[in-house]
């Protein structure tokens, strides 16, 4: 099977594979030939030269694709990874079995519907919407309009350029365009409070939304971490190239966390509870159990119930085979 990776962590890759016993994987293979001169001295001080014709030449080939594949096959082998596309078809395998069937650090495969998402592209687009608003403003004042009342003869003054403002957020770059283009549906003011919104929820970088049940309320979270191999495109070339609609990956990893049913209330004081002190442990309590209700309403960068979140080893899809039907009879070719 041909694969085209999106990610790979090798540095998890190779870890585990060391770790199964075989001292990882060999990413060099070197093919020596020698090329020998040999003078040696026969009896009787009889001068007597060898030759061993040849050449000498070390070719390197990288082996690092199959690294993960190497990875891959090792711990189905072994009866480490275990395929649960099929079975997240299913919404009832979601609340039932699920969590005690696989917990926490279970190695998994997942391949389902999923779609890309990165804040700082949403952010990007509407910038450049705003941008092409306006100058499409510019190019066709509307009757009555101040652009149109300069394109008329030639203009008294030259217009003074904006002194450029201190850029405090990303949302800055989205500008205010006149209403008559699109009507009152869609707003500068509107696109900032999308991109707002979108980068309060998602932290920075490319995460992987699956759909595996194709239901709402069903979903596998990935955060593809920046630096790795294989994720070295900025987010305006990943989305060119593999888009924002749903396609099929294969994910493989280790379940991160399952998101709680319900948040319990941690009874725990952190204050007041030691002289002149407070109670670490019980602080971090309070604090994550106030997370994790922040996450239950879909405000945070956590799974929620009944989903779960996956520290990715690779993310691929499958390199199909092209095939040509063959014409039919009388079909010109």
């Amino acid at each position: 099977m041909l694969r085209e990776f999106l990610y790979v962590d090798t540095q998890k890759v190779r870890s585990l594979l060391a770790q199964l016993g075989d001292g990882g994987v060999s990413e060099e293979v070197k093919i020596t030939e020698k090329t020998q001169n040999k003078l040696s001295i026969g009896a009787r001080n009889i001068a007597n030269r060898d030759w061993d014709s040849g050449s000498e030449s070390s070719t390197t080939r990288s082996l690092a694709d199959a690294v993960f594949p190497a990875l891959e096959d090792a711990m189905e082998t072994s009866g480490y990874l275990v395929d649960l596309s099929d079975e997240l078809q299913r919404p009832e395998f979601w609340k039932d079995d699920l969590q005690e069937a696989y917990p926490e650090g279970s190695f998994v495969r997942i391949t389902a519907p999923a779609r890309l998402f990165d804040s700082r592209y949403v952010n990007r687009i509407f910038a450049g919407l705003s941008f092409a608003a306006n100058g499409f403003t510019a190019l066709n004042p509307t009757p009555g309009s101040e652009a149109s009342k300069r394109n008329k003869g030639r203009p008294t003054t030259t217009p003074k350029a904006k002194a450029a403002s201190p850029r405090e957020s990303p949302e800055d770059d989205i500008e205010d365009f006149p209403a008559a283009l699109f009507g009152d549906a869609l707003t500068g003011e509107q696109l900032r409070g999308f991109a707002k919104m979108t980068r309060g929820l998602f932290h920075t970088g490319l995460h992987l939304i699956m759909n595996p049940a194709d239901q709402e309320g069903l979903s596998v979270s990935v955060r593809l971490e920046e630096g790795r191999s294989f994720l070295e495109s900025e987010a305006d070339v990943l989305f060119a190239r593999y888009g924002v609609q749903e396609q099929e990956w294969t994910m493989v990893g280790t379940i991160g966390s399952h998101s709680a049913p319900e948040i319990d209330e941690d009874s725990s004081t952190p204050f007041d509870v030691r002289p002149g002190g407070i109670d670490r442990a019980a602080l971090t309590g309070m604090i994550s159990t106030l997370v994790g209700g922040v996450a239950s309403f879909g405000f945070a960068d956590l799974p929620q119930y009944p989903g779960f979140s996956i520290v990715p080893f690779a993310v691929y899809r499958t390199i199909l085979r092209s095939v040509q039907e063959p014409p039919t009879d009388g079909a010109v070719v």
